[in-house]
């Protein structure tokens, strides 16, 4: 789920509220894009999906089991895998992310959330997996279901078989008030895979995970048609799969915050060349280097994905922070000079305004 807007962008997104729905009607970024039956009842979760006459075979792969995954993930680019993780685990990492970000002062020691646009609201957060929590468990960091379907699928697609690393472990926070995103991809890499485990039972009013099938290419390149749009309503323990260059988006959230654990998966190469971490702190970007290098060597415990996975050399170039823990990243540098430009702008114009009133006011005496 990432954004590389420029503060600029951030600026327009803020000022144009508009975003768009596959087929290009406008929307407003305070409306769901939820259609009625997502709505009623207000409740709904896919994993209650029932298989219409009608239905694409895509369709089903919203509500997948484990066996079924690999076959979504290659000929509809996703798949919503019921019951993927223990809700338990998912509770335990929400209770410690939400003490953990309550307490630490992340302006001030950098510890490396990235901001999706937050001016006038726009944003989500993310937040890489901070090292030395007792929440980020073992369980946490190694997805043995999750690795063992990217390794189906990679055999099932006949992809080079090359070890891939885990190019991060974040948390995205979406919170109450949110505006839409818009219809993004990730990536371009083919065996490259997201997976989002939402901390929380997920309604339509929260801003749901938005996959967007009509700008998606199937199997040969051909469109997928039927269930062109699909809503991440899950209940707490399912996962999203899907590939990173599907494109998607978090809808607006307009009931309880939606935190949800990220990871992205790809060949060691590519993580190393998308740098996705290279905006984050000092202190991310070494917490991230840690879990990989741990996931690596934990997935030799497993016989199935022994030599599948491995550690890459996660970027420490391009940020304003180099080595400097404690400093503002490049994306706050950013949002901090737009900020410091717009309140420029408005006093220049206040001044002009006040000696045009002046002069008048000469004139008139």
């Amino acid at each position: 789920m990432r954004a590389r807007n420029d503060p600029i962008l951030f600026l327009l997104n803020s000022l144009v509220t508009l975003s768009y729905l596959p087929n290009c009607r406008p929307l407003n970024p305070f409306q769901s894009p939820i259609p009625p039956q997502y709505n009623n009842p207000p409740n709904y979760f896919v994993e209650d999906y029932t298989r219409k006459e009608d239905d694409g075979w895509c369709c089903k792969c919203q509500a997948a089991d484990l066996e079924d995954a690999p076959e979504c993930l290659t000929r509809c680019k996703f798949a919503i895998i019921k019951s993927m993780i223990d809700p338990e685990v998912l509770d335990m990492v929400r209770e410690g992310f939400q003490k953990w970000k309550t307490m630490s002062n992340h302006h001030m020691i950098g510890l490396g959330y990235r901001i999706f646009g937050e001016v006038l609201n726009y944003g989500r957060r993310e937040y890489v997996l901070p090292a030395n929590q007792l929440w980020v468990t073992d369980e946490v960091l190694l997805n043995k279901v999750a690795l063992e379907t990217i390794k189906s699928l990679h055999d099932r697609q006949g992809l080079p078989r090359k070890p891939i690393a885990l190019e991060y472990a974040t948390v995205i926070d979406t919170f109450t008030g949110l505006f839409n995103q818009w219809f993004h991809s990730d990536t371009h890499f083919e065996e490259a895979v997201n997976l989002l485990y939402p901390l929380v039972d997920v309604t339509p009013q929260m801003g749901p995970f938005h996959l967007n099938l009509n700008k998606t290419k199937g199997v040969n390149g051909e469109d997928i048609i039927n269930c062109p749009m699909v809503f991440g309503t899950t209940r707490k323990g399912s996962g999203i799969m899907y590939k990173s260059y599907a494109h998607h988006r978090g809808s607006v959230c307009r009931g309880k915050d939606r935190p949800a654990l990220f990871y992205t998966y790809m060949y060691k190469e590519n993580a190393e060349e998308d740098m996705y971490l290279d905006e984050f702190g000092y202190i991310a970007r070494r917490d991230q280097q840690i879990h990989s290098d741990k996931v690596s060597k934990m997935s030799f415990e497993h016989e199935s994905l022994a030599g599948f996975v491995t550690s890459h050399n996660v970027s420490v170039q391009g940020s304003l922070v180099k080595n400097m823990p404690g400093e503002v990243t490049m994306e706050e540098f950013r949002m901090i000079i737009a900020q410091f430009v717009a309140i420029l702008v408005v006093f220049v114009y206040f001044v002009y305004f006040l000696k045009k009133r002046r002069k008048r006011r000469v004139k008139i005496d």
